[in-house]
């Protein structure tokens, strides 16, 4: 059933759209740091820019600010509203009737997980492809080269001694948050069933906290600020913060589902 999920959730539109968002973003950075790198200021620079740098949540500009900002939104566009469809389609019911209650809630929440992920990490693996293709891929010297991740951001010293496995540690961290991010909309839904504030409900929350957290001058705890090219970076609270947004929405999934009455 769990592979069944996840293939209905790649055959959605609401998949493909997000994936298209996120692809034409990935592709208009690429195309912007191309055209960077061709200004007058980069001729006097005593450094190669690298495929490594110039990864699009490694750079601050108009596109990557925005797609950070819209994170939360195509995290769960892809299928998060899945469960309120199932219920108000009447589908659950034919479900129910070959898997238990509790297995089609377990996969349910598993295949959200992946298909959000993985519908905001591919295209991040495009931009990635993109670059390499268009710059040479050369390890950045901390001192000599362009300096990409500051003292304070996530590990530096991996960055700048194997770069595309720092690389692909961020691919991942990315995909657990765009998958957390979708999970808080699939537990939410069970209480909510307006599809449209299910899915706003982890933007609403992500900007909200960070507010909050700005205000009491704690902003490096807000998954907005640490999931981007920040000084502060702490790998305890990245992971504590997955871990909790986990929890809490597993919990509110799998109370409200058993709880709802289909029949």
């Amino acid at each position: 059933m769990f592979f069944q999920e996840v293939k209905r959730g790649f055959s959605r539109i609401s998949f493909k759209i997000a994936l298209f968002i996120g692809t034409v973003a990935c592709i208009l950075s690429s195309i912007l740091m191309k055209t960077e790198s061709y200004s007058i200021q980069s001729y006097i620079k005593a450094y190669e820019i690298s495929s490594y740098d110039n990864f699009i949540f490694f750079n601050l500009n108009s596109i990557s600010n925005i797609l950070i900002l819209i994170f939360p939104i195509l995290s769960v566009l892809s299928y998060s509203d899945s469960y309120l469809e199932d219920i108000n389609s009447g589908f659950i019911k034919c479900i129910h009737t070959r898997y238990s209650k509790k297995k089609y809630l377990m996969y349910k929440f598993l295949s959200n997980f992946v298909v959000g992920g993985l519908g905001f990490v591919i295209p991040l693996i495009i931009n990635f492809i993109i670059l390499i293709l268009s710059y040479p891929s050369l390890p950045t010297h901390a001192i000599l080269g362009k300096q990409t991740i500051l003292c304070g951001g996530l590990f530096p010293a991996l960055f700048y001694t194997y770069p595309i496995l720092y690389i692909a540690l961020w691919l991942v961290i990315y995909f657990m948050y765009a998958g957390a991010f979708a999970s808080i909309s699939l537990g939410v839904s069970t209480i909510i069933k307006n599809k449209f504030v299910v899915l706003f409900i982890p933007f609403l929350l992500c900007n909200v906290i960070g507010i909050l957290l700005d205000i009491t001058n704690k902003h490096s705890y807000s998954p907005l600020s640490f999931l981007y090219l920040s000084i502060k970076q702490d790998i305890k609270v990245i992971i504590l913060e997955f871990i909790g947004i986990m929890i809490v929405s597993m919990s509110l999934f799998y109370l409200g589902g058993t709880k709802n009455e289909i029949y």
